[in-house]
């Protein structure tokens, strides 16, 4: 079932524990703890754990009577809370006044909240918006110098393309040993996982030293990744190197096989891990050192009564 998001009017599914639009929380998740403030005090507190600027920025003035202009505040007068907003011209709006704290601090707390996700969205676009494209002239004489520089642009992109051409020409071919059998110089050598065997007395064995022209060019000398029947030698895949196989330096070295046995472990570790990460609605209030907080910009206007 779709509901509307209170905050910002859009239509998501009731299961989900935020509006995926605008973050705010779904109050009426079962995994959403409502921590609303119900008092003065508890509005204070909750302002200082997210984290907000001053006061004087956000002009939301919380337990304080101020008589400047452009300010949201509550306060307490005897048994009285006052919930009020000063205009752009000074002149007092009162929103609530009443001996029903709860209500009051219910007031001002959906107005605050309101304003933080405005100046999160306002600096959220401001940070990401692309700068302003200045107007082409149409004028003759703009035309013959942008006309001279599409012209100087076209060369230089032809000069880099066949640069890269050039490039790719000399150093297109992989130096880079692919797994499977190879022939130098009468003798027969098998590449796998970076290490090199030659077929000697019968058994593949580990090189120690590789000849330099298998590492520089091995393309040359590469026969293929399929054993050839007809060879003198027989086939690695049969052979003891093929699965563990100790080098020269006494390390064990795996098949390109031996990975895969270690996958599942690996990728129901990820998955637990996903499983296991919750989310915080009370970090969807929270101000974040990078936004701005304009009160010029104000989701109310300051010549309206709230």
């Amino acid at each position: 079932m779709k509901i509307t998001c209170p905050y910002c009017g859009n239509l998501f599914e009731s299961s989900n524990a935020q509006c995926p639009h605008c973050l705010a929380p779904n109050d009426a998740h079962p995994d959403v703890e409502n921590t609303d403030p119900t008092t003065i005090d508890e509005l204070k507190k909750w302002y200082r754990d997210r984290h907000l600027p001053p006061y004087e920025t956000t002009r939301f003035f919380i337990g304080e009577n101020v008589s400047a202009p452009r300010a949201f505040g509550i306060y307490r007068q005897g048994e009285q809370v006052i919930v009020y907003k000063n205009k752009d011209n000074g002149q007092r709006s009162v929103r609530y006044s009443g001996s029903d704290e709860g209500y009051a601090v219910s007031e001002i707390f959906s107005k605050l909240k309101d304003e933080i996700l405005h100046q999160k969205e306002l600096s959220f676009n401001a940070n990401h918006s692309l700068p302003s494209q200045s107007q082409p002239q149409s004028t003759q004489s703009s035309a013959a110098p942008a006309g001279r520089n599409r012209m100087g642009c076209l060369t230089k992109l032809l000069i880099v393309l066949a640069i890269v051409l050039l490039l790719s020409f000399l150093f297109g071919r992989s130096s880079t040993p692919s797994q499977g059998y190879y022939s130098y110089n009468g003798n027969s050598y098998y590449q796998q996982n970076n290490n090199w065997y030659s077929y000697n007395n019968g058994s593949w064995n580990v090189v120690p030293v590789v000849p330099g022209v298998l590492l520089d060019d091995p393309d040359d000398y590469y026969e293929g990744d399929s054993y050839n029947g007809g060879s003198s030698q027989s086939s690695f895949d049969n052979s003891s190197s093929s699965g563990w196989s100790s080098s020269s330096g006494g390390s064990s070295v795996p098949s390109s096989n031996s990975n895969s046995n270690n996958y599942s472990s690996n990728n129901n570790s990820t998955n637990n891990s996903t499983n296991n990460s919750t989310n915080n609605s009370s970090n969807d209030w929270d101000w974040d050192n990078s936004d701005n907080w304009d009160s010029s910009n104000s989701s109310s206007d300051w010549n309206s009564n709230w």
